[in-house]
């Protein structure tokens, strides 16, 4: 084989190693790109206390419907153990026909998320089907409600001002 044709495979990527390393940079660039991904749906874990988060956030709601609930109501509307997680704060209604809600958990770990996750969805359409048919405004704010996770924190609001108090739960974390 001569020098010209060294030179024409050489440039056309035809060289045994060369084929290699093209497609180990591809696979390097691949990783990178997943772990890029992964690290920015699943959010941030924040280094900040839960009851700092829960002050920011209560402050912005519009409360004045909702009562606090202790962790026999949380367990009854949500079916989760409160003392099974790092944190937990629910509001909830003072009245049957309120749909209003702030619930906020942070997870001890992500194996959490999901069964919180589950659960304000179950919660969430519960709340729809007892509306269904007659609380117009209620499920009005039932449909615009928020559920966010971000880190091991996971925020539901169900309120008119539901993308506000996210908004304030983003920025505390």
């Amino acid at each position: 084989m001569g020098t010209i044709d060294m030179i024409r495979k050489k440039a056309s990527g035809f060289l045994p190693g060369t084929i290699l390393v093209n497609v180990l940079k591809w696979a390097v660039f691949a990783v990178g790109f997943i772990v890029l991904l992964v690290t920015l749906a699943g959010g941030r874990v924040s280094d900040k206390p839960f009851e700092e988060i829960k002050s920011q956030v209560v402050e912005a709601a519009d409360t004045d419907s909702m009562k606090e609930a202790d962790n026999r109501m949380v367990k009854r509307l949500y079916g989760i153990d409160p003392a099974l997680y790092e944190a937990v704060t629910l509001y909830y209604p003072v009245s049957n026909m309120g749909a209003e809600e702030l619930f906020m958990v942070r997870v001890k770990d992500d194996s959490q998320s999901d069964a919180v996750m589950e659960a304000i969805n179950k919660r969430l359409e519960a709340q729809k089907r007892s509306f269904d048919g007659y609380g117009t405004d209620q499920t009005a704010i039932l449909e615009s409600s928020v559920i966010k996770k971000s880190g091991h924190d996971i925020i539901f609001v169900a309120a008119k001002d539901a993308p506000d108090v996210v908004g304030v739960f983003e920025s505390a974390l």
